[in-house]
């Protein structure tokens, strides 16, 4: 859109300088040429000289930005790409959020209302109007549904303060949406968004190994390539966090970047121009140390993902290239970081105390625990949207042996909805999410036989398909993290909606590619339906075997605590949290000969409990053995002489939970069938796609890309 010559010679000189022009009357843009007189460049160094020599470098200094941010709202008002790339660079770099940690105002919401203006600028030309016609508003309207699916949960909130707050922030993020996608339709640039994705984030992964390697600041590049002050097992660095607080909620933004810079690096490297592949395969390598310096499992897990579907849903010539670089992928777990930090997921499963785990996992697994009784209690409509923080304590409450610690989130997104909205809000939410990814494989589909290099920047296979790994990617990330930040979730639903228009009207495939297509629609529904088939039928004869064969086991709990004996060091003995060895030795004690299978004695020096938890196959017989060990203690303690220095003081009653267990038998039983059941449909598959096919059989979307042929 800009000009990027400008000439000049000296003499009688001028200066050239080409400036955007909205095309108001000509099918095409136009450009405006403003002559300038060399003299008028000497007045503009002179004024500035002066201002430095009598106000000082830093009143100059404001002037010079401030005379730059002008010349930037103005090109924002005439070019709707400029408001396009300044809303996608303040989301993705924070720089809002940035801006007013230094004190500074933010700059979102200037920026939305500049966006909006330079639509209404826009609307001035007749090109611009055409493509208003066809803006993709269905992205706007899951929203929108989400949204709606909320409200019953919001009109019954035990929390109006927050839940206000919170339906305010989804009408301001619907409006948001609105603006980024009529702006990403008057662009009509698919590859636009990527890059105004991609370079940002590349940028901010360079500031982190740049802080990394030489500066180690919490706070450098103006606090743009931050130190996390969370720490974790295993970690081999500091954590960072790039803008924002969390190097969790960073990893999220990060996973949607990576697999758009590999869509870029494909595509230059289709095209065959050394320069921009190199430049962008630099970009998925600085975001992939970007992803190690997080030092988060959960963005590790997503990026791995968000590779693995673009490489399967990109095509495949991509595929084939990508089976080369399978032994480097398998040696990346090698990196320390990496793949003992992923096994360090293994804690949230193992029966272990609580102190001998990752505080990280163990404070989530309670959040998730508590968020899943919130629901338990609520389950339609929730406790009301944004209501988890102020029910937390409740719930905590009535479970005094879990290890909460400052946790006011449930660290799962789907938990937190449930326990907030309920079925309905979850509901709302899958629509949403799903409905966005059936664009994306709808994209993808119809992109199937079109050229892979993109030319006059048309769409590819590997654009829509890191739309798709973006989405997946950013949705199992958040099964660690709850909802907040996440307009970047709804600049990457703008451009799956912009592919999805573009896809259908104007690169719409054409000659052999029809044919590709066509293809890889048949092979989608069939694909579809082979999966529907067998998950239906996998799952309905495993869970009739594990149904039918599962056991009861009955659990109670009860607290004891320590409490300092008649005669001793009363205040010193009373500081047993600070002494972590002291609960797990009593707890050890009173355990003595008894079976972990049967009845066990939990120590969390957190919380300074003995929890008492035995198990059964009657409430009685559950609630019975805590009880009978609860009676022996003493005595058990005495023998080691322990009982002169504490009692043991009961906390809660015994409370009993019911779960259920499935023998070995039932899991090997209902494993066999599962896989037998697959066997047979697959057999079946096979002979029925051994038969011949019928012309008139390939279904009405098949004939009519024929027909178009």
């Amino acid at each position: 859109m800009v000009d990027e010559g400008a000439a000049w010679s000296g003499g009688g000189r001028t200066i050239t300088i080409a400036l955007p022009q909205l095309p108001f009357d000509g099918p095409a843009p136009q450009r405006r040429r403003v002559e300038l007189g060399f003299g008028s460049l000497l007045v503009a160094i002179g004024t500035l000289v002066l201002l430095v020599v009598f106000f000082g470098t830093k009143t100059a200094a404001l002037v010079v930005v401030g005379l730059i941010g002008l010349a930037v709202v103005l090109a924002a008002v005439a070019v709707p790409a400029v408001a396009l790339t300044l809303l996608v660079i303040d989301d993705f770099a924070n720089v809002s959020q940035v801006l007013t940690e230094h004190g500074l105002p933010g700059i979102h919401t200037p920026l939305v209302g500049l966006g909006v203006v330079s639509v209404l600028v826009a609307t001035r030309s007749s090109t611009y109007r055409a493509r208003l016609g066809s803006v993709p508003l269905l992205p706007a309207g899951l929203v929108a549904f989400y949204s709606l699916s909320v409200i019953p949960s919001a009109l019954q909130t035990t929390n109006p303060t927050a839940t206000g707050k919170r339906i305010q922030e989804l009408v301001v993020d619907l409006a948001f949406l609105l603006v980024v996608l009529t702006l990403a339709r008057l662009v009509e640039r698919p590859w636009a968004i990527p890059m105004m994705i991609v370079v940002p984030l590349t940028v901010i992964a360079v500031m982190s190994l740049i802080n990394q390697v030489a500066l180690q600041d919490p706070e450098s590049f103006w606090g743009f390539a931050k130190i996390s002050k969370a720490s974790g097992e295993l970690v081999t660095t500091p954590r960072y966090s790039g803008p924002q607080e969390d190097s969790n909620f960073w990893g999220r933004v990060l996973v949607i970047g990576l697999p758009m810079a590999l869509a870029l690096a494909n595509r230059a490297t289709a095209a065959r121009r050394r320069l921009p592949a190199f430049g962008w395969s630099l970009s998925v390598l600085f975001l992939l140390i970007a992803v190690y310096l997080t030092q988060s499992r959960g963005t590790l897990i997503a990026s791995g993902l968000a590779v693995l579907v673009w490489l399967v849903a990109a095509g495949p010539s991509v595929r084939k290239r990508a089976l080369a670089l399978a032994p480097v992928f398998v040696m990346l777990l090698l990196v320390p970081g990496v793949g003992n930090r992923l096994l360090n997921v293994s804690e949230a499963f193992e029966d272990a105390p609580a102190y001998l785990k990752d505080p990280s996992i163990v404070e989530r697994s309670t959040a998730g625990h508590l968020a899943g009784q919130i629901f338990l209690d609520h389950p339609v409509l929730g406790t009301g949207p944004a209501s988890f923080a102020s029910v937390l304590d409740d719930y905590a409450a009535r479970a005094p042996d879990t290890m909460i610690g400052v946790t006011t989130a449930a660290h799962n997104l789907y938990l937190e909805i449930l326990s907030e909205t309920g079925v309905i809000g979850l509901f709302g939410w899958a629509v949403m999410v799903l409905g966005c990814a059936l664009l994306a494989v709808r994209s993808i589909v119809r992109l199937a036989g079109a050229p892979p290099d993109g030319p006059d920047g048309a769409p590819t296979r590997a654009l829509a398909a890191s739309t798709l790994a973006a989405l997946i990617s950013w949705s199992l990330a958040s099964l660690f993290l709850h909802l907040t930040l996440e307009r970047a979730l709804w600049v990457l639903f703008a451009l799956i909606g912009l592919v999805h228009v573009l896809t259908k009207e104007q690169y719409a495939p054409r000659g052999p590619a029809v044919l590709a297509t066509a293809r890889a629609e048949r092979g989608l529904r069939t694909a579809l339906g082979v999966t529907a088939v067998m998950v239906v039928a996998g799952g309905a004869v495993g869970a009739a075997i594990l149904y039918n064969l599962r056991e009861p086991v009955y659990t109670a709990r009860s607290a004891y605590t320590l409490v300092p004996a008649a005669g001793t060091y009363y205040s010193y003995g009373l500081d047993i949290r600070s002494r972590q060895p002291v609960l797990p030795a009593y707890s050890a004690m009173i355990q003595g000969q008894q079976s972990r299978t049967v009845l066990k004695v939990d120590a969390e020096p957190s919380t300074g409990l003995l929890t008492f938890v035995g198990t059964g196959t009657t409430d009685q017989e559950a609630r019975g053995r805590v009880v009978a060990a609860a009676a022996a203690a003493p005595d058990a303690l005495r023998r080691f002489g322990a009982d002169r220095e504490y009692d043991l003081v009961q906390v809660s009653e015994p409370r009993v939970t019911v779960d259920h267990t499935y023998p070995q038998l039932a899991l090997l039983l209902a494993a066999a069938a599962v896989a037998a059941e697959l066997g047979f449909c697959l057999l079946a598959l096979r002979i029925v796609r051994g038969q011949p096919v019928v012309p008139g059989q390939l279904g009405r979307g098949s004939q009519n890309h024929a027909a178009a042929r």
